[in-house]
């Protein structure tokens, strides 16, 4: 698992960065110290709210095959 998570976020990084960028953004009020947060609200609502955001600067395209041109 630990494997998937690593190369999850490596493809997180090297295709969208921006948007790791706005991720990290958000989380580093809450950090304590380098991948540890502190969060006072639940873990959910902040999700919920960072997707939200995320969405507005590159919404989301439907799952399926890649478009056609």
């Amino acid at each position: 698992m630990k494997k998937i998570g690593d190369q999850a976020y490596d493809e997180l990084v090297r295709r969208h960065p921006e948007l790791y960028r706005h991720i990290r953004a958000c989380l580093a009020r809450y950090e304590t110290r380098y991948g540890r947060l502190q969060i006072p609200e639940p873990r959910s609502q902040l999700r919920t709210q960072i997707f939200d955001e995320l969405d507005q600067i590159a919404p989301r395209r439907p799952a399926g095959p890649p478009a056609r041109r």
